[in-house]
């Protein structure tokens, strides 16, 4: 409602603004098109792709209508009377679009920028300012160094937070794809190692990256950021599946004796980083990749496998052969992915996570198997609406990422009900629900101080559980804004 009693509204295709009066009079204000460009692009219906068009649009504090408008090179802020006289304000570079736009308490207007990953600010007297930072992401996974600090990586970026201090975000380098489109990397999966490093695997997901005329930076990348900041990237070959966008790096490992471990969506393989730098491959059967590393207590690095139809807890011994120990299905062909998160648990053996089948296994090293059903099961409102599936198994508590804690007992996530359970060796089960909804609880880790940390992708929280013996208590920690720095 603007300050002379009627309606004001966006065209955005029509690069207009509306003013719509309580008798239904429509008036129509043209918007100018900043930047032009010589040929416009299309959709893939062959509609022109617009440029600067109007999206959200406020009543100012000055008696006009304000606006966001999206261009291609430029962000602008748009100001209408409501006699129709229309001036633009450049905002910054434009790498997207102008979210939403809010009038504050302050008399300012405040608006997001929503690729920028920032706040912008535009004062009564013209001042611009813009807070940077923003997570690009909710977190996905989250590590602890040695130190005590806590890493968690978000969208195109990994964020460190030091207990008592504001977290710091650093921001991976990415490049235009395209006109409309960013090709920046995401962080698909993160893990501390022994000297301090923070090793990360990247993937671009944009279909063509390679090719597209960007910097060649590839799909997939194996990152370590080094104790003083210094990120050092290596491109991973490709397999003809990511090549077209369908699949990159998941898990990632780091052993205590130094070296890395990774896997591939789709592609058949276990890469490797030894201490010297080296890059090993082990092959996997075709259509096979793992989930998740551990180091066992035999020496060997222990892997989840799916795929195929598969599921299995793997070994690669000194020499580099590879044996398998495949865990029950009850007769079902599981989706892949059901093995997900693995640990070297306090008692000498392997624990894992089944997601599908709502059950924790322990693996000796000599092969034998014990599951442990998790009983949890979903709210029965939300477990109505779900489509039976007789291939499956009914919905429940799906656990997913799964660590040791301070108190030498398993902890996991239910990322099928939002709860974080507890296991102790002997099988004595107990979980607690986590304070928010909705929630995506994808990972867990334990600190020193005999906390656990807990990425909620569909929260967009992360979360430190503390347990005094009887009651777990849930401390959200992103509700400060993250001083950026950009990776070179």
């Amino acid at each position: 409602m603007g300050s002379d009693g009627h309606l004001w509204l966006t065209e955005y295709r029509g690069h207009r603004i509306g003013r719509l009066t309580a008798d239904g009079a429509l008036t129509w204000f043209p918007v100018p098109t900043p930047d032009p460009v010589a040929t416009p692009e299309v959709w893939s219906t062959g509609e022109p792709f617009p440029r600067g068009g109007p999206l959200a649009i406020v009543a100012g504090p000055d008696g006009a209508l304000w606006f966001t408008v999206r261009s291609y090179r430029q962000n602008y802020l748009g100001r209408i009377t409501t006699t129709g006289d229309v001036t633009l304000f450049s905002v910054g570079p434009s790498r997207g679009d102008l979210g939403s736009l809010a009038v504050g308490p302050d008399r300012a207007l405040w608006f997001t920028d929503c690729n920028g990953r920032a706040i912008g600010r535009l004062s009564p007297d013209g001042a611009l300012t813009r807070f940077g930072g923003v997570p690009s992401g909710p977190p996905t996974n989250v590590a602890v160094a040695g130190d005590g600090t806590i890493w968690f990586a978000a969208g195109n970026s990994i964020n460190r937070l030091v207990p008592g201090r504001p977290p710091l975000r650093f921001a991976l380098p990415g490049d235009l794809a395209s006109e409309r489109s960013i090709a920046e990397p995401t962080v698909t999966g993160l893990a501390a190692a022994a000297d301090g490093s923070i090793w990360l695997t990247e993937t671009t997901a944009v279909t063509g990256w390679a090719t597209s005329g960007g910097s060649g930076r590839g799909l997939n990348l194996l990152g370590r950021l080094a104790p003083d900041g210094t990120l050092t990237e290596t491109p991973i070959p490709s397999s003809a599946a990511a090549r077209a966008g369908f699949a990159g790096l998941t898990a990632i490992g780091a052993l205590p004796d130094g070296s890395i471990w990774f896997s591939q969506n789709q592609r058949p393989w276990i890469g490797q980083v030894a201490p010297d730098g080296t890059l090993r491959e082990f092959a996997l059967p075709e259509g096979h990749y793992a989930t998740g590393f551990a180091a066992g207590p035999d020496g060997a690095v222990w892997f989840t496998e799916t795929g195929g139809g598969v599921n299995s807890i793997g070994r690669v011994g000194a020499d580099g052969q590879i044996t398998r120990f495949e865990v029950p299905a009850d007769g079902r062909l599981l989706p892949e992915g059901n093995l997900v998160g693995l640990v070297a648990g306090p008692d000498g053996a392997l624990w894992f996570t089944q997601h599908y089948r709502h059950r924790i296994g322990r693996l000796t090293t000599a092969g034998e198997l014990t599951e442990y059903p998790i009983p949890t099961r979903p709210d029965p409102a939300t477990e109505r609406l779900a489509l039976p599936n007789p291939a499956l198994p009914p919905p429940g508590a799906a656990p997913t990422s799964i660590t040791v804690g301070a108190d030498g007992v398993l902890w996991f996530t239910e990322t099928g009900v939002g709860r974080v359970g507890r296991l102790t060796t002997a099988g004595e089960f107990r979980d607690f629900p986590v304070p928010a909804s909705p929630t995506f609880l994808s990972h867990i880790t334990a600190a020193p101080d005999g906390a656990l940390w807990i990425a909620d992708l569909a929260g967009g929280q992360l979360w430190r559980l503390t347990f005094d013996g009887e009651h777990a208590t849930f401390t959200p920690t992103l509700n400060l804004p993250l001083p950026n720095r950009r990776l070179p």
